[in-house]
């Protein structure tokens, strides 16, 4: 029976040692597979943070801000407030306690507690919040042990005097802010060194429950958490019996600041920046960087006061005839690509709105003239600007006529008549004369491909986008180097590492291709020009309007207008501005003739304001242009000037649908 016994103990010895072995084993390949923890794991708020090119904070991901506050600037009492209510232990333990796990697993068998933290310590909830994901269904036994190794290291590692502050800036304090600093601006639009006990209790009990801890929603029970803390701190001898009754019977919404205040600006400054940071977040998914959880920081080229000027100008200034009525604006710098200002809509509910300056689904009517029509014809063919194009009837291969907005015909006239005065025909004839594929290449060199040049009908209809017009002209602008579009200037890695956002360029046309298109642009801004009302007295500008009307057979009155666009610059700014509807196919949704003259409006109120502390220089004719008097121009590096007056033949047109809405299509 002895020996039976000795055998039984010895094999459950034996068990033992085996299933010891197997859970050592198991336990040091979690240690293993444990992901780092470095400094900068612990004190960054994982946010990612976007600035304007003054270096002001605009945006920051997923809604959240904070204010870093440094060990010496947390208040004493602060600290002793969280350490009573969180972790009592916390200068004693070495980055777990097992005690304090024991208690919380017998805590929640016999439902019983005080109301104060659970079995993690500080240093847990620290690594927790900085490598791990804090949803309940990621809680398991190996992200547990991965927990408490880290817990150590971090133990071992850093003073409890620098676990304390980054635990203390790292919690989530509700209304989308993180940190003690932040939540104390927001709630007392104080430091966290300005507060008096009962508020410092208030906060450092938020942490918890920070969804049912809101003094503007649930003040009654945010101050029985109060209490808790400073009963937790009189327990603990932090504070004495006469600071305890005077903090408890402090008013819990002593110096509370208005309700949602922060969150105001917040949206704000979603509303005026949505369509700008949707487009910064493209850029850097595209430059391969984790907006959302690589703690960046993202200097853009956005410039706050144009971005204001356009945003009020589409919301508040210009004449809409109604709030319905769409707009959207892209603002580009010439000597650089950078976008500096981008509004997508106007009048919109929403934080982000409906972004259209980047869609590519209007028509920019005959604002495409100068960039796929006459810009080939004086680049390839070497017209001058007074070149004769005939403005006689014209049918397509499939039996369509096509009309200019005032089905009339001016006979033989110059290239600079035909594109200041926007005419239809003499644009279609100067594309068959060069061709679809140097159309083609020409217009790719600007940076606009939104579709293949297939037909004589796109030389005054050509769907395209705000962003991508506004940067074509800017090369025209700057004499004819092309500048990819930049959001983004920088970025500043968290290892604090600056990576400079490079545009790259390119010559996308002759300078003298470049002046001879401004020198006949200038036109389209007067008196007698396309767009009158962008006229600002004084100012060395040019531009191209467009309008985009309807097919034939649509329900809207004579000459309505689904999309009007205004498309003008200077030496320092290039502005694209569309206007229109939405919906534009739902009755009422159409702009009427009267109306044209919309986004010329809007042009001119943003350009009059943006350039008032801007140089106001002229263009220089280069040496590869002579002068004809009366200003033309002839240029000189592009070989014999072409004399043939008379159009080409006209190809056949494969898809007849797209020359519906030419018309007018082209407009003025």
């Amino acid at each position: 029976m002895k020996k039976r016994l000795r055998k039984i103990i010895l094999g459950l010895l034996l068990l033992g040692l085996v299933a010891g072995l197997g859970v050592a084993g198991y336990v040091f390949a979690m240690v293993q597979d444990a992901p780092t923890v470095t400094k900068n794991d612990l004190s960054s708020d994982n946010s990612t943070k976007f600035y304007d090119k003054d270096g002001k904070v605009i945006w920051v991901s997923s809604s959240t801000t904070r204010d870093y506050v440094a060990n010496k600037d947390i208040p004493q009492a602060y600290k002793d407030a969280v350490v009573s209510v969180e972790d009592k232990n916390f200068y004693h333990e070495h980055g777990f306690s097992i005690t304090g796990m024991l208690m919380a697993a017998l805590s929640n068998v016999f439902g019983s507690g005080d109301g104060l933290r659970g079995g993690s310590t500080i240093t847990q909830q620290l690594v927790k919040l900085s490598k791990f994901s804090t949803k309940a269904s990621d809680q398991t036994i190996k992200r547990k042990i991965q927990e408490l190794w880290l817990s150590l290291q971090v133990d071992a590692t850093f003073s409890k005097d620098q676990i304390l502050e980054y635990y203390i800036n790292k919690v989530y304090e509700g209304h989308q802010v993180y940190g003690a600093q932040t939540i104390a601006h927001y709630y007392y639009g104080k430091d966290l060194k300005q507060l008096n006990l009962s508020q410092m209790a208030t906060i450092a009990g938020i942490g918890q429950a920070p969804a049912v801890y809101d003094l503007y929603t649930n003040a009654k029970v945010t101050e029985e958490r109060r209490n808790i803390v400073l009963s937790a701190m009189l327990k603990n001898k932090k504070i004495s019996k006469s600071d305890y009754n005077k903090a408890i019977k402090t008013n819990i919404k002593q110096d509370l600041r208005p309700k949602n205040s922060q969150e105001d600006q917040n949206d704000n400054n979603a509303r005026v920046y949505g369509a700008y940071i949707t487009e910064v977040k493209a850029q850097l998914k595209k430059l391969g960087y984790d907006y959302e959880n690589g703690g960046l920081e993202v200097h853009t080229n956005v410039d706050p006061k144009v971005q204001q000027t356009v945003y009020d100008t589409l919301n508040n200034s210009a004449s809409f005839p109604n709030d319905t009525v769409q707009a959207a604006a892209t603002v580009v710098d010439p000597n650089n690509g950078n976008i500096v200002a981008q509004v997508g809509s106007r009048k919109d509910t929403g934080l982000y709105g409906y972004n259209q300056a980047t869609s590519d689904d209007r028509s920019s009517g005959s604002g495409i003239k100068p960039l796929l029509d006459y810009g080939p014809a004086i680049e390839y063919l070497n017209w001058a600007t007074n070149h004769l194009v005939a403005d006689t009837p014209f049918t397509y291969s499939n039996g369509t006529q096509l009309y200019d907005w005032d089905s009339l015909y001016q006979g033989n006239i110059t290239m600079h008549k035909a594109l200041s005065g926007s005419r239809n025909i003499t644009a279609v004839r100067a594309l068959q004369a060069v061709g679809m594929a140097r159309a083609q290449s020409f217009l790719n060199k600007l940076g606009i491909n939104d579709q293949p040049v297939k037909d004589e009908s796109q030389a005054i209809s050509y769907y395209t986008s705000t962003d991508k017009l506004a940067n074509a002209f800017a090369t025209i602008a700057n004499g004819g180097t092309y500048h990819t579009s930049n959001y983004v200037n920088n970025v500043v890695t968290p290892d604090n590492v600056k990576h400079a956002v490079s545009s790259d360029s390119h010559r996308a046309m002759r300078a003298s291709t470049a002046f001879m298109l401004t020198s006949m642009l200038k036109d389209v801004i007067s008196p007698t020009g396309t767009a009158p009302e962008a006229i600002i007295n004084g100012l060395h500008q040019a531009g191209k309007s467009g309008l985009n009307g309807y097919a034939s057979g649509a329900n809207v009155p004579d000459r309505a207008i689904q999309d009007a666009w205004m498309n003008g610059y200077t030496k320092s700014y290039a502005i694209s501005v569309w206007t229109g509807y939405k919906s534009p196919n739902q009755p009422g949704n159409y702009l009427t003739w009267d109306q044209q003259g919309l986004p010329e409006e809007v042009y001119q109120q943003i350009m009059s304001q943006i350039m008032a502390n801007k140089p106001n220089t002229d263009w220089t004719k280069p040496d590869t242009v002579k002068s004809l008097g009366n200003d033309e121009y002839a240029a000189t590096d592009g070989g014999t000037t072409v004399e043939d007056d008379q159009p080409a033949m006209v190809p056949s047109i494969n898809d007849a649908s797209s020359i519906a809405n030419e018309w007018q299509g082209g407009g003025q």
